[in-house]
């Protein structure tokens, strides 16, 4: 038998969920989180101080902070839409567990994003350890994808370090550190084809052309 806890709704027709980004976790007095959680209506000031960290970007996703209390195994998620309460929340079963499997995410020793090639990766996402770049999706990335003029221009982005590989919202992400973040967004725009044509042709290698086929008559 196992127990935890849950928000339960009656006679549902659907669930929506929706993709949220965690920007910061906030903990709290044991007593503080119980009376938080009781009265979440009311304004709080560690709300306000982070009310610019809580908004619903242009996709849909919930920016918010996980407000979690001492010695409680559960949280709660806010998203306040510029007010000093939580304009918006969802009850998070088993927070504790959610961040220790989080922090139990080990760096990568010695690997650098050129390593990752050989493997052939697919649809992936680079994030910057440090800061938050535009993000684009590359569709491969493996070890004959960049031209040899393509390795030279890029070399700084190859040459980063591997971090860690997890799912996050957007799929697989290879966050990377030792390389400045606007490069390693660039590097990832280039490789989605948001550069000019003349630069994709020279840095990224094409797909040779399939021979045409000659049908005899007979």
């Amino acid at each position: 038998m196992l127990k935890t806890k849950a928000v339960f709704e009656r006679k549902t027709d659907d669930f929506q969920p929706r993709d949220c980004v965690i920007e910061k976790v906030v903990e709290l007095a044991s007593q503080e989180y119980d009376a938080f959680s009781k009265n979440m209506l009311d304004d709080y000031d560690f709300i306000k101080d982070n009310i610019d960290l809580m908004y619903c970007d242009g996709e849909g996703v919930y920016h918010c902070l996980m407000v979690i209390g001492q010695d409680r195994r559960d949280g709660i998620l806010v998203e306040s839409e510029g007010s000093s309460y939580a304009r918006y929340s969802s009850f998070l079963p088993n927070a504790a567990d959610f961040l220790a499997v989080q922090q139990e995410q080990k760096p990568v020793p010695g690997v650098k994003l050129k390593d990752l090639m050989s493997i052939s990766l697919q649809d992936i996402h680079l994030v910057h350890i440090d800061e938050e770049i535009e993000l684009a999706t590359m569709s491969e990335l493996k070890s004959d994808t960049l031209t040899l003029e393509g390795r030279e221009e890029w070399a700084d982005v190859l040459n980063a370090d591997v971090v860690r590989i997890f799912n996050g919202v957007y799929g697989v992400q290879v966050e990377c550190s030792g390389v400045k973040a606007q490069r390693l967004s660039d590097f990832s725009l280039m490789l989605a084809g948001h550069c000019p044509a003349q630069d994709y042709e020279k840095w990224v290698a094409q797909e040779p052309e399939a021979p045409e086929i000659q049908m005899k008559q007979l």
